[in-house]
């Protein structure tokens, strides 16, 4: 009937979009962070993350995968690995030397080990 009207998720991808951008601006400055401290991988974390939200909505919200199909997510959910990995490097630098050597990339969102012990002996 009103065929003037945009869809729901163009209308609310405009704020994510503007926010997205916003993001990347304030962390411009550690996109390229190959290694450094936690506030650094941390950065590029956001960065990347924002980054694939802004070019999601772009894609898809503005103009609707170009005809590609789902396929195309291959590139967003890389950009997205990435992303993650900065963020668990990054938090898995804010520990101390000690500590650090328990835990990898894949083992650190489970910090702190005896919050882990807690919670499954609570359960049985």
């Amino acid at each position: 009937m009103i065929e003037f009207m945009m869809e729901p998720n163009v209308i609310a991808g405009f704020p994510a979009l503007v926010l997205g951008i916003l993001v990347m601006i304030a962390f411009r400055k550690y996109a390229f962070t190959w290694s450094g401290s936690a506030v650094g991988h941390l950065g590029a974390a956001l960065f990347w993350l924002a980054m694939r939200s802004v070019g999601r909505s772009v894609w898809w919200d503005g103009f609707h995968g170009f005809g590609l199909g789902n396929s195309s997510n291959w590139f967003w959910n890389v950009i997205g690995i990435y992303a993650c990995m900065h963020a668990l490097y990054g938090v898995l630098m804010l520990l101390d030397a000690k500590e650090r050597a328990q835990y990898n990339v894949l083992t650190i969102a489970f910090y702190p080990r005896t919050f882990r012990v807690r919670f499954f002996r609570e359960r049985e």
